[in-house]
């Protein structure tokens, strides 16, 4: 008698927990859908020649603002090299002349 009074009460466990529980209320949606009347192939094709011209120019575009902008970087760089070169021949010159006025200051 005890086993089947263990039985019985395992059973309506499980169901009485079953019915407690509630899953998420998730709504099924088809992972496929076909013809939903949605879908114009001449239309597409048009747009498409459409975006993909838009996307060409924009892309051509970007091209160009970035050759504009390394032609810009190189010559800040060319202009920064010649104003360096510039510093160390200011520099160099200064140096002279201060050899020089030394040497004449001995040569005295």
């Amino acid at each position: 008698m005890r086993p089947i009074f263990l039985l019985s009460t395992v059973i309506a466990l499980s169901i009485l927990t079953g019915c407690t529980y509630q899953p998420a209320r998730i709504t099924s949606v088809p992972a496929i859908v076909i013809d939903d009347d949605r879908y114009d192939r001449a239309y597409d094709r048009e747009d498409d020649e459409d975006r993909w011209e838009r996307r060409r120019e924009r892309e051509e575009e970007r091209w160009e603002r970035e050759r504009e902008r390394r032609e810009e970087a190189r010559e800040r760089a060319e202009e920064r090299w010649e104003r360096r070169r510039e510093r160390r021949e200011d520099m160099h010159d200064d140096w002279e002349d201060r050899r020089d006025d030394w040497e004449d200051r001995w040569d005295d």
